[in-house]
């Protein structure tokens, strides 16, 4: 029998509802209801979703609000976030700001990149300076949303990890990796627009290995990697490795050259490689690890780390193995949220639901959610069962 949780389910008598543009208006008028909620308990909120998105600093504001303490020091108010119809731009980053996401089935999450509207006449100036301005925040939702929604996309790969070898079956593939196999399997059940966000993904992936291997090789021993005097020394190396690589990717095109677009390609290539080293051993993957490590290794495996007597020992040589495993998977989702930002992606509601950017589908029972499962287990508490494909109770463990 089910034990409801209201952490985990949306509450219509406690709850704001956010239709229309995110502007100054919308926040004027929420305020108060989002104070007065506040003030009544530190129960969840739940906020209702109808919205074509509007200013990104309005929605930033609305969060905070949503998120802000009290004077007693008392934790945030958890946010359950539902889309009942569209929840496009910065609505959508609203809707993944919440520690359960929900969709209605017909309802549609779109992302786009950063746009700015100009007021008049731009100068070359004016235009790099926005183009800058434009990719660093594209590259901060992206993070944003990477962060917002990485537990979500690791629940999804967990519960389809007991699906790999029946893929690569069916494909008659048994080489296909663990990454490719996840992607192949949620690929069957993406509409077009996701399909085709999913295929950047992967080609953005592709690029940071590809580069990011002969970069490292290129730079590896050199002195000013290693030991630099200045920040801008390794970057210096950085950048002559991929002037050597473009020439070599290019070498079968005669008319290709630096100032007919490979200068541009060449600061594109730059920015990958050092998105890449920002990424490749981050706190995210730290965190992505500590929440899903003990659901990945095998009883083998975790036989032969319990040998290792010195403790520390033990604890790197484990978390080396987790991160090997989980780190393709996490540069794929990387890949993922910058993909969102570059183009106009309209998703459905199961779209979402698949790509880990909500929990829950409302009504879709064939899209069994992570509630299920612990409202299901003893005292509020969840554990992954990795055989069955999916979730079930088993020996628990207390969920945040």
């Amino acid at each position: 029998m089910l034990k409801l949780n209201p952490n985990y389910r949306a509450n219509p008598a406690r709850a704001i509802f956010v239709q229309g543009r995110i502007e100054q208006q919308l926040i004027e008028r929420l305020t108060p209801q989002i104070i007065k909620l506040q003030g009544q308990s530190r129960e969840p909120i739940t906020v209702y979703i109808n919205s074509p998105g509007g200013s990104t600093s309005h929605a930033d504001a609305l969060t905070k609000l949503l998120l802000a303490s009290d004077q007693d020091y008392s934790p945030s108010c958890r946010l359950v976030t539902v889309v009942t119809g569209r929840a496009a731009s910065a609505a959508a980053d609203l809707l993944c700001a919440g520690s359960y996401a929900l969709a209605y089935p017909d309802s549609i999450v779109f992302f786009h990149g950063v746009r700015n509207l100009a007021d008049g006449p731009i100068t070359e100036t004016d235009a790099s300076e926005m183009m800058e301005s434009m990719r660093h925040s594209n590259e901060r939702y992206a993070l944003a949303l990477a962060d917002k929604s990485l537990s979500r996309f690791g629940f999804r790969y967990i519960s389809q990890r007991a699906k790999f070898a029946e893929y690569r079956t069916r494909i008659q593939k048994p080489d296909r990796t663990d990454l490719l196999c996840f992607v192949g399997i949620i690929r069957e059940h993406l509409s077009r627009d996701a399909i085709a966000a999913v295929d950047r993904a992967l080609d953005r992936n592709q690029r940071y290995v590809h580069i990011t291997q002969y970069v490292g090789q290129r730079v590896a021993k050199k002195r000013r990697v290693n030991a630099p005097q200045r920040a801008a020394e390794p970057e210096a190396e950085i950048i002559k490795a991929i002037v050597d690589y473009e020439l070599l990717k290019n070498k079968k095109n005669p008319s290709w050259s630096f100032s007919a677009g490979g200068l541009r390609q060449l600061t594109l290539d730059f920015l990958l490689v050092r998105e890449y080293l920002n990424i490749y051993d981050s706190a995210h993957l730290k965190q992505f690890c500590d929440l899903f490590g003990d659901y990945l290794l095998t009883p083998a495996e975790l036989h032969e780390f319990s040998a290792i007597e010195n403790e520390a020992e033990r604890a790197f040589s484990r978390n080396e193995k987790i991160k090997s495993i989980l780190r393709p998977l996490w540069l794929f989702f990387i890949a993922l949220c910058y993909a969102l930002q570059e183009t106009d992606n309209e998703l459905t509601a199961a779209d979402a639901f698949w790509l880990g950017l909500i929990d829950e589908v409302v009504g879709r029972q064939d899209l069994s959610p992570e509630r299920l499962t612990l409202e299901a287990a003893p005292d509020g508490q969840i554990e992954l069962a990795l055989g069955t494909g999916g979730m079930v109770p088993t020996e628990p463990i207390p969920t945040q």
